[in-house]
């Protein structure tokens, strides 16, 4: 099977169990979003990677939420799917966004100590923003 076709089977569901998500009116599913939709070779398996806005509990309550709810999606997004077999649907989240959230702190406060320290040995702030444009 072409990547291309997975892909675009990939884009698909993302968009009909967007849609769906939005439906829903279990209140253990809070603010989420599709970041991405991985589909396995065969169309057989669909794992969607949501991102969910909040505390700790409430992104497991709404993993858990959408979990239980996996087979009505299912039902729901299988007309608009022109496939033999609806793929089985799992979702796990993705916590790639506060990574990098993480890491772009990290970095910042990398750079605030660094100017602290040349700051502290004698240099200049002039002279520390220069080396900062170089980098």
């Amino acid at each position: 099977m072409g990547s291309f076709r997975l892909e675009k089977v990939g884009h698909l569901i993302r968009e009909l169990v967007s849609e769906v998500i939005r439906e829903l009116k279990d209140p253990r599913i809070g603010f989420a979003g599709i970041n991405e939709v991985k589909i396995s070779p065969d169309l057989r398996h669909a794992k969607i990677y949501i991102s969910v806005f909040g505390s700790d509990k409430e992104k497991n309550d709404t993993l858990e939420g959408l979990n239980s709810a996996k087979g009505y999606i299912k039902r729901k997004i299988a007309p608009e799917l022109s496939l033999r077999q609806i793929p089985d649907l799992s979702f796990a989240l993705d916590e790639s966004i506060e990574n990098g959230v993480r890491i772009s702190q990290l970095i910042d406060k990398a750079r605030a100590e660094d100017k602290k320290l040349a700051l502290s040995a004698g240099r200049t702030e002039e002279e520390t923003e220069e080396d900062e444009i170089e980098e």
